[in-house]
């Protein structure tokens, strides 16, 4: 009888021993080793089979989404990771959606945006912890285009904070020409090569009744511009502004 006590007890604490490791797995290295092992077997895919489709760009996704979708309510030690293994997760899932898109006059935007997405993501997540790939080589590009992918971003929410906080006011100096302006600088970090505001222009009633462009050009880091746009109409009313193209040097 003594016997049979002892056994149960230490049955029970073997027991409780494993369910209490097992409550206190993280998967930051299992995640990371799971990543590297889809982002390979895509690469090796997307040379196996180079051509533009559907079905092609749907495998290329489930080589990673196989991979790490289970992931999504795993337990991680570094919460960031964590955060940043579902955001990926789920721009995958959104990229199977576009993949069914192929071939609409959208796609090529959209899968374009959709891959920004995942570099920058890629950048974002082997900064905490380098990435396992065996292709080097395919990471580093991408790694690349996700950095520049990252600071085009930075410098777009830059640019925008720039324009929209700008105090634009009547130019009087051409009688003939109304005309508004404001002198900014460029505070952005970056040379602007080029720069093009789409500038909207509504009446007292809110209804638009003209649409024109402010441009600037070779505007280096910390220089201040003239920034200025035309209302030939000369109405009473609003303005809103829409960043369309920059491009950094």
């Amino acid at each position: 009888m003594f016997k049979k006590v002892i056994c149960i007890v230490l049955s029970t604490i073997l027991l409780v021993g494993c369910s209490s490791n097992s409550k206190n797995t993280n998967y930051d290295s299992e995640f990371l080793t799971s990543l590297s092992k889809g982002l390979d077997k895509r690469w090796k895919d997307t040379d196996k089979y180079p051509d533009e489709s559907a079905k092609n760009y749907k495998l290329y996704i489930n080589d990673e989404l196989n991979e790490v979708k289970d992931y999504g309510d795993k337990k991680f030690k570094n919460d960031k990771l964590k955060e940043l293994a579902i955001r990926y997760i789920n721009v995958l899932k959104e990229g199977k959606e576009i993949a069914s898109n192929f071939g609409a006059d959208s796609f090529e935007d959209q899968w374009s945006e959709h891959q920004n997405k995942r570099y920058e993501l890629l950048v974002e997540i082997n900064s905490i912890s380098e990435i396992p790939v065996q292709d080097k080589d395919g990471l580093g590009e991408i790694l690349a285009g996700g950095k520049e992918v990252k600071r085009d971003n930075e410098v777009r929410k830059d640019l925008e904070n720039i324009i929209n906080s700008a105090d634009f006011k009547q130019d009087d100096s051409n009688s003939y020409l109304p005309k508004y302006s404001a002198v900014v600088e460029n505070t952005t970090g970056y040379d602007i090569e080029a720069l093009t505001v789409e500038v909207s222009l509504f009446d007292e009633n809110d209804v638009l009744y003209n649409t024109t462009y402010i441009n600037v050009n070779n505007w280096k880091k910390g220089t201040k511009a003239k920034l200025e746009f035309l209302d030939t109409d000369d109405k009473e009313g609003t303005y809103e502004f829409s960043l369309k193209h920059y491009e950094v040097k």
